[in-house]
């Protein structure tokens, strides 16, 4: 083709493309799908299908498809393909790729991935240059993540062209789906690309609730005697009551500090998790209150229970010949914990007889760091 039917094809096409991307991106910007799209700086090319990542899954890598420098007389194309790695919420694995389209010349680079989810990308483009400049549109993608600004992987495309305008998701929104503007006519390669914000639900959402009675502390003076404590002195056992929500103890690090960057940390968790415990408590409703009911004790627990975890040093004063086994109301969802302030305390005693017995009360704790003496 020579440079002045080149030319007119470049012209053509690129105003053409233009009002019908930027009509089709007015109208995702009015619905809730929320559509990032490349600033167009050239629009070459045709479309490719939407591709998406499956329900619950959100891109957490990429990995670009290019052509290499071949030199100052030879075409380059640039950029030309873009793949996306879909995961669930805190994997990180190279399972499910989606890309809309890509070009026939080049080759798979490296993959990058981001320590939690993308959430907006930077494309670099070249300007057109001239009737007689070799173009590349489209050459290089810079993955941003986990709702950050400067947090960003590089790709590895070629260097023509300059930076636009980084394009990011709202809070609580990953990327979850792609479409890429190739030229093949032409030969510049990608042009542009679209993708899709997808909302992320709250962990707290989808979790189900558990309740049950943790051991904290166990206190036995079954065997004391005058040598160990004198006789007129109890036993006493210390150790740290907690009250509040907090995360899980099994749950790592990364998946922490991602739940915080993503808007999710503990502050953000209390009026739906006393929501999810006080449904389960009024489904036990007209029941005695016993041990095997023990949602039902979450009705009455103190609002500061569903704050922000608080721990404190207490101890539990035993009489001798008997032995406590105190037992605090916890409950998990998903990724999270809350201590109540209902205690069980099983007293463990001898009769006269030699023979044991057990009995049982409950203690419920004010905010108050008081210790506490079984009688």
């Amino acid at each position: 083709m020579n440079n002045m039917s080149l030319f007119k094809v470049h012209i053509t096409t690129n105003i053409v493309t233009f009002f019908i991307i930027l009509a089709c991106h007015n109208g995702n910007l009015v619905t809730s799908e929320r559509i990032l799209t490349s600033p167009r700086v050239t629009a070459w090319g045709k479309w490719g299908k939407w591709e998406y990542c499956p329900a619950g899954y959100y891109v957490n890598g990429m990995q670009l498809h290019s052509e290499s420098h071949r030199g100052t007389f030879l075409d380059d194309r640039g950029l030309t393909g873009i793949r996306l790695f879909c995961n669930a919420y805190g994997q990180n694995t190279q399972n499910y790729k989606i890309y809309s389209q890509v070009d026939t010349v080049g080759s798979w680079g490296r993959t990058y991935f981001c320590e939690g989810l993308m959430t907006g990308f930077q494309l670099r483009s070249e300007a057109f240059q001239s009737i007689i400049i070799d173009d590349t549109a489209g050459n290089n993608l810079r993955m941003y993540c986990d709702q950050s600004q400067s947090h960003n992987k590089e790709g590895d495309g070629t260097s023509f062209g300059t930076w636009t305008a980084k394009q990011l998701c709202s809070p609580r929104e990953a990327i979850c789906g792609i479409s890429t503007q190739i030229d093949n006519r032409d030969r510049t390669g990608l042009n542009n690309v679209m993708m899709k914000c997808c909302d992320i639900p709250h962990p707290v959402k989808s979790c189900v609730p558990t309740t049950t009675w943790k051991l904290v502390n166990s206190c036995d003076a079954m065997r004391l005697n005058s040598t160990d404590e004198g006789t007129d002195k109890d036993k006493s056992c210390n150790y740290t009551r907690k009250i509040g929500i907090s995360y899980a103890d099994d749950i790592s690090s990364p998946t922490k500090q991602l739940n915080e960057k993503m808007g999710f940390g503990i502050s953000s968790t209390s009026s739906m998790f006393h929501s999810k415990f006080l449904n389960h408590s009024i489904s036990g409703k007209g029941q005695e209150l016993k041990p095997k009911n023990d949602y039902r004790h979450w009705q009455f627990s103190p609002s500061y229970v569903w704050e922000l975890q608080t721990s404190a040093k207490t101890s539990i004063s035993v009489k001798k010949g008997s032995k406590i086994l105190l037992y605090q109301l916890h409950g998990t969802c998903g990724v999270y914990q809350v201590w109540g302030t209902k205690l069980k305390a099983v007293k463990h005693f001898l009769n006269q007889d030699g023979t044991e017995q057990i009995s049982e009360k409950f203690i419920d704790f004010t905010n108050d760091d008081a210790d506490y003496i079984y009688e």
